[in-house]
């Protein structure tokens, strides 16, 4: 029986010091890589068109060189123009789970937690019994199907301003929910994971909220 569940990827400021966020590379044809992929364009609140991609749309496999290489299409370049060098970028790359292209720059969400990601299990108190009209539709409209063949998995692009707006409504929802579900208020730990995801998402660039489906083993 498949079983949904939630990661959060949360991407700090310190992305471009850690090598994750950079202007889009010159030899990157960016126009073609967006009208290739418009089912992963992200239309923002504040007017801006974001593309976020899985790893696997930038990257392949080489067998010649036995390691991932690029996949994006590729313009000509003057070779005296300065540019991220192609190993950087391909580094960067690498570590990726998930790639955001806005407004001439490349953000790269790692696969793993670090200085510059922090990934979140849920949030549970993100959901439809505690949102505010508003940003359930807002949850609802960022929808993102992977087209995974095998599960029904799915993913959620938001700035950092969106993705504060749309927990301080569930912080306060899940609150009221407790009280009238359970006639209690949140407990400790549930207090502290709330605080910890609050603190980095004031820290953010762009969140990604990753829903896949895994077999839980329950009939």
């Amino acid at each position: 029986m498949g079983t949904w569940s939630d990661r959060t990827y949360v991407l700090l400021k310190t992305a471009a010091r850690a090598g994750l966020s950079f202007p889009y590379p010159p030899w990157w044809d960016v126009e073609t890589l967006f009208a290739r992929h418009t089912h992963w364009q992200v239309p923002l609140s504040d007017g801006r068109v974001a593309l976020l991609l899985e790893w696997a749309h930038l990257l392949t496999w080489s067998k010649q060189e036995q390691d991932w290489v690029e996949k994006v299409p590729e313009r000509a370049i003057s070779p005296k123009t300065k540019s991220p060098q192609k190993g950087d970028v391909l580094r960067a790359l690498r570590q990726g789970q998930w790639v955001i292209l806005c407004e001439g720059y490349v953000w790269v969400v790692p696969k793993e937690a670090g200085s510059a990601c922090a990934i979140f299990r849920g949030p549970s108190w993100w959901g439809p019994e505690t949102l505010a009209p508003e940003h359930l539709d807002l949850y609802v409209e960022r929808y993102i199907d992977t087209n995974n063949p095998v599960w029904m998995d799915s993913v959620r692009l938001f700035t950092a301003e969106e993705a504060l707006a749309i927990d301080k409504s569930a912080r306060e929802g899940q609150r009221a929910y407790y009280r009238k579900a359970f006639g209690r208020g949140l407990r400790r730990d549930e207090i502290k994971e709330m605080a910890r995801f609050r603190r980095a998402l004031k820290q953010a660039v762009w969140v990604v909220v990753y829903t896949y489906e895994w077999e839980s083993g329950l009939d």
